[in-house]
């Protein structure tokens, strides 16, 4: 099986001694066509992300959310404005970032499940898959109980974060 830039179409990987069950990647983006877009700025990463069918969430290394895919505004109930240039538990609406210190900085913070996975993947690089994160929401003047799994990878100097719902 070969892996092809979802842009351009050119072969990146040819993957034939390996089989589809261990690597089921089909479509990439090769350096050219991830140079241009990025080159773009915010809306190359947006067009970027929209070529992924789960939604994904990009961190800068200072924990601050540069992008979204409208599949995770979605999954999140906030639109792009409501995540960009916040810190995760702000973006997501974490009840507890509205406490003193804010997100990162609050008593449960030492607890948060998604903050030990970014912190983690950010200090070693090294990628995390299925994580269960349980976050207390502020939803419409209440607090909701969200489950999710996520996965989160280093892809240059961002954080990559996959989400699904737990269940």
């Amino acid at each position: 099986m070969n892996i092809h830039c979802a842009w351009c179409k050119v072969i990146i990987d040819d993957c034939n001694e390996v089989s589809d069950k261990t690597y089921p990647i089909t479509h990439g983006i090769c350096h050219l066509c991830r140079n241009e877009l990025l080159n773009q700025g915010q809306e190359g990463l947006g067009l970027i992300l929209e070529g992924f069918n789960q939604p994904l969430v990009v961190l800068d290394n200072d924990g601050l959310v540069v992008a979204a895919n409208a599949k995770a505004c979605s999954l999140l109930d906030k639109n792009q404005k409501d995540l960009l240039n916040k810190l995760p538990g702000d973006a997501v609406g974490c009840c507890h970032a509205f406490e003193a210190g804010g997100c990162g900085k609050s008593a449960f913070c030492d607890d948060c499940e998604l903050r030990k996975v970014i912190v983690e993947t950010i200090r070693t690089g090294k990628p995390q898959s299925a994580v269960q994160v349980c976050l207390d929401r502020s939803v419409a003047g209440g607090e909701v109980e969200t489950q999710i799994l996520i996965d989160s990878e280093m892809c240059g100097e961002v954080l990559v974060i996959s989400i699904k719902n737990k269940g």
